[in-house]
């Protein structure tokens, strides 16, 4: 990996600020999919085990991204910032992987395929914002502004042929030896497709401090996306939809003392079909052709109450109970095919500690608790948790300074168990993950830090792209870095 990150800052006057930059980034690595299944279960001892051809797995991104930002103050209450971002990344990816779990004789089956993205995109925000007061009690601030948006995806896809030009779509190995050297051909086309989003987005939003005791917030956001989508494999066949939604938000805080408050927050937002998520839609036929209402944006809602107390200056406690829906979303099913799921609940509740417990130590602990479920859309997973959820969460990171040069940190990672993917036929173990850190200050200009996670070298599986592709969790892993201030 390699990239380089150039950013300038200008003071055109007292009141206008400019900061420019860009980013060039290259990524070049061996795809790894990770390990199949075996009864439900991922299938151990194989951790360090290449599924596939590794000479034939790899991938490669090259990005370019410039970005200017603005922002200029007309007085004390009023200013607007203004941001314009441009996007261009190639990446090319191709692998070959486990594709079914191991069968009862010892043996799964390998396949493969080639993908390129070419992705261009260009956004601008701004955003105006203004403060009043109502009366001497009661203070407004507003928000508002546009977004615009642009982008361009095209995609092609190849699909696997083995040890010959005109072989077969996949292979059959034995998990005593699954690495193969035999060469593999992505000379067989799935899919030449194109997707272009134009979007365009103005909103408004009000924060109203009533008093001391309690402050309202609302607000209406208003989208227009533009989707066109060709498949030059099928027909040259060419979709679009266009979609006006609108996107409201509520909120109150209210403040019983200076040091504790609670909130109540309401907000509904969506996402259009576009680049990847298009990827996964299978145009048919007949009956069963696409059309645009596969292209529907997702829809995200979610409620949320919680608390902030200031324990100490240092030292804040908070929490929150929510409820997030979603709609129209794509998920992985089974071996790696994809399904528009229809809709998905998740509740939970999180707790945090945050701050200083003593003028040396400082700690960052969460717990989070989550039970996410499919409720509605394909009739066999209906009723079935959404993959890679796990019920509960914790990290805790703690870190002591021994001397004005010299601190130290532990800390603690733990997860239970999930599913691989929404048909929940493959089960993953959760896990606890033990980090260290060294901290060193030797002036004002020089530092450096020592992180190593996973200390005690344990095996765990980390995530799962479906039942098949699941994740080992790294080993023991140090990073040494050193930092400069001019």
């Amino acid at each position: 990996r390699f990239g380089i990150n150039p950013t300038m800052g200008f003071r055109l006057s007292d009141d206008t600020k400019l900061l420019v930059s860009y980013e060039y980034y290259r990524d070049d690595r061996t795809v790894d999919r990770g390990v199949p299944s075996r009864d439900g279960a991922p299938l151990e001892g194989v951790r360090r085990t290449f599924f596939g051809n590794p000479d034939s797995s790899n991938s490669d991104y090259e990005g370019h991204r410039a970005s200017a930002i603005l922002e200029h103050r007309f007085d004390d209450n009023f200013k607007v910032r203004s941001a314009t971002v441009f996007a261009d990344g190639d990446k090319a990816y191709q692998n070959s992987f486990a594709n079914t779990s191991v069968a009862d004789d010892g043996t799964l089956r390998l396949s493969g395929y080639s993908d390129t993205m070419e992705r261009l995109s260009v956004l601008n925000q701004t955003d105006w914002t203004y403060r009043f007061a109502i009366s001497p009690q009661m203070r407004s601030t507003i928000l508002f502004g546009t977004e615009l948006a642009h982008q361009d995806n095209r995609n092609f896809r190849d699909n696997a042929r083995f040890d010959t030009p005109d072989g077969p779509g996949s292979k059959t190995v034995s998990i005593a030896d699954p690495t193969i050297t035999s060469p593999v051909f992505f000379n067989n086309p799935n899919r030449r497709r194109d997707a272009t989003l134009q979007s365009a987005g103005a909103y408004v939003q009000n924060q109203l401090e009533v008093s001391r005791y309690l402050e309202l917030l609302g607000g209406i956001r208003f989208d227009h996306y533009d989707v066109d989508f060709n498949d030059d494999l099928v027909d040259g066949s060419a979709y679009e939809r266009r979609d006006d939604v609108w996107s409201p938000r509520a909120g109150a805080v209210f403040k019983p003392s200076e040091t504790l408050s609670f909130y109540l927050s309401y907000s509904k937002a969506y996402v259009p079909s576009v680049a990847d998520q298009l990827n996964f839609l299978s145009i048919g036929s007949g009956a069963n052709r696409l059309s645009g209402a596969d292209l529907k944006p997702e829809e995200f809602l979610n409620r949320e109450l919680g608390f902030k107390w200031e324990v100490t200056p240092r030292l804040f406690f908070t929490g929150a109970l929510f409820q997030l829906d979603r709609d129209n979303t794509a998920t992985v099913i089974g071996s790696g095919g994809v399904e528009q799921i229809g809709s998905t609940r998740t509740r939970g509740g999180e707790l945090g500690l945050t701050g200083y417990l003593t003028d040396h130590w400082q700690v960052s602990a969460g717990f989070g608790h989550q039970i996410a479920i499919i409720t509605g859309g394909a009739a066999d997973t209906i009723g079935n948790e959404v993959a890679s959820v796990p019920h509960n969460t914790v990290s805790i990171w703690n870190k002591y300074q021994v001397t004005e040069m010299f601190a130290a940190g532990l800390g603690v990672v733990h997860k239970t168990g999930f599913f691989a993917s929404a048909d929940n036929r493959v089960e993953i173990d959760g896990y606890t993950r033990l980090d260290a850190a060294l901290y060193l200050t030797l002036d004002e200009t020089w530092s450096a830090q020592l992180n190593a996670e996973n200390i005690l070298n344990e095996d765990y599986f980390v995530s799962a792209h479906n039942n098949n592709n699941i994740m080992p969790g790294a080993p023991t892993s140090v990073f040494l870095t050193v930092g400069a201030k001019f």
